[in-house]
């Protein structure tokens, strides 16, 4: 709770307030990821985004349940613009596993609301509260910021891999490699190209692209970086995951 976020967002007398902690550092997961425990007959077998949404409109228990979906959504919207990388898988979070939300609306408000969708200003409110609340609450949690996130080795790091061997077969001196790596990483131009190629890789998983198409793409992209470090890694990147995959 020290490091709890809160937004007011508010449109003439419709008010909506998000209270939110987010830790994503080590349990960020992708809807649809390998799970981390599974329960049975109450037992559970092992292998935090807490959002509070206050409003001060009277929200009936159909609106608050698509209160309760934009809030979803918006959430997993901070994610992706801070490109959160899943623990789990290549993709990106859209939560973590052990998210909570709750939503309050008060009853003795004569200002009664039928929806919460994104067309609705309600909706609207709900959205902008959440994305900056929870963009916050990561920023106070676990740093991780636009700023943070703007650094080739960090989208790099989304899809992971033992670089051991890398390290291993480089003809270069690995200490000055790894010096200039780190500064040659926080370059725009190098952040644009590793997430263009990193996208490559995210059409082929989907099905997208082909591999041999996304491969050419992805070298001749490589080709554009000026950084000796980078381009390295990339080759390696795009030989491991798309070239041997």
């Amino acid at each position: 709770m020290k490091n709890v976020s809160i937004v007011t967002k508010k449109f003439k007398n419709l008010e909506v307030t998000a209270i939110t902690t987010a830790g994503v550092r080590t349990n960020a997961s992708r809807a649809g990821d390998k799970a981390s425990y599974w329960e049975d007959c109450g037992e559970f077998h092992f292998g935090t985004i807490n959002i509070i949404l206050l409003t001060n409109a009277y929200l009936e228990k159909s609106v608050l349940t698509e209160a309760f979906m934009t809030v979803t959504e918006a959430k997993t919207v901070a994610l992706n613009n801070l490109k959160i990388p899943s623990q789990y898988s290549n993709g990106f979070a859209t939560g973590t596993g052990t998210d909570g939300v709750a939503i309050f609306s008060n009853k003795d408000s004569d200002n009664l609301l039928t929806n919460a969708g994104k067309h609705s200003k309600l909706g609207e409110l709900i959205g902008k509260s959440v994305i900056e609340s929870v963009t916050k609450a990561i920023e106070k949690q676990v740093w991780l910021s636009n700023k943070s996130q703007s650094n080739a080795l960090v989208r790099l790091n989304r899809y992971a891999l033992d670089i051991n061997e890398f390290y291993d077969n480089l003809d270069y001196d690995k200490f000055e490699f790894i010096s200039k790596l780190r500064i040659d990483a926080r370059n725009q131009k190098n952040v644009a190209i590793a997430s263009s190629i990193l996208n490559l890789f995210d059409e082929v998983q989907c099905n997208l692209i082909k591999k041999e198409d996304a491969f050419d793409l992805a070298s001749q992209i490589k080709e554009k970086c000026d950084s000796y470090p980078i381009k390295t890694l990339l080759e390696y990147w795009i030989n491991y995951f798309i070239h041997k995959s």
